[in-house]
């Protein structure tokens, strides 16, 4: 296992030296076309780091959508319960009757004058 790691890193190395060889070519289209393949990678490279945020991105909308519509859902279904329950409260108050009082005759609210 370490050896193809060093395999590997030994690889890329040399990978990078031929690449810095082309740019710094003495035949100007040689240079040229180092230089644009060194300009094409990191194109790739960078197209490729936006595509994967994008999906990220996309992921995230889609999940928080989803949660919003959970909520908005609950929200509703909520309310129409609620809406039942205070229907049901109406429905089923009774008035309580004053009872009189013994020691004030007089009604509520029915106070002589001072």
């Amino acid at each position: 296992m370490a050896s193809l790691i060093n395999d590997r890193q030994r690889l890329e190395t040399e990978v990078k030296e031929a690449r810095s060889a082309l740019i710094v070519s003495s035949n100007p289209g040689i240079a040229e076309l180092g230089r644009l393949r060194e300009e094409t990678r990191i194109v790739t490279q960078q197209r490729e780091a936006l595509q994967k945020k994008n999906e990220s991105l996309t992921k995230d909308f889609d999940f928080t959508r989803q949660q919003y519509q959970q909520a908005s859902t609950s929200a509703v279904e909520l309310a129409s319960e609620n809406t039942a329950l205070k229907a049901q409260v109406a429905v089923s108050t009774v008035p309580i009757p004053v009872l009189p009082n013994p020691l004030n005759p007089l009604p509520p609210g029915k106070y002589p004058p001072n």
